[in-house]
């Protein structure tokens, strides 16, 4: 988070993806649709709220786009959390921790496509979705 952000203090918004394992998953779907959603959105200009990413070291380097712009940030975690108590352990421990890490707008990391970015899509936009 830069300077600037932490004086205007703009909203977090945070994506979950610690547990997407391109080599585990049984579906690719997710995780390419999160890998194109990240390399779309950085190529936006700031939004308004500050983006803040959870990668894990397995995943980081197909997940991540060629660069982050200054309102994104990545917290990156050792090791791979693709699945069972691994898994278990980063979405209910691990990921709240990261999360506490700094100054954050909530205390709880959301899910990549639920409801924080849809609103704030939204206030950017000026509309609403159905």
């Amino acid at each position: 988070m830069t300077a600037a952000d932490r004086q205007t203090r703009l909203p977090v918004v945070g994506i979950y993806a610690l547990d997407q394992d391109v080599e585990r998953t049984s579906s690719l779907g997710i995780f390419h649709h999160t890998r194109n959603l990240l390399a779309a959105l950085a190529r936006q200009v700031a939004p308004g709220f500050h983006l803040r990413v959870f990668l894990s070291d397995h995943n980081a380097d197909t997940l991540s786009p060629p660069a982050w712009p200054a309102w994104m940030s990545v917290r990156r975690a050792p090791g791979g959390y693709g699945t069972g108590v691994r898994r278990l352990w980063a979405d209910h421990v691990l990921a709240p921790r990261l999360a506490r890490r700094g100054p954050s707008a909530r205390r709880r990391v959301p899910s990549p496509f639920r409801a924080g970015l849809r609103r704030a899509y939204e206030r950017r936009c000026g509309r609403q979705s159905g």
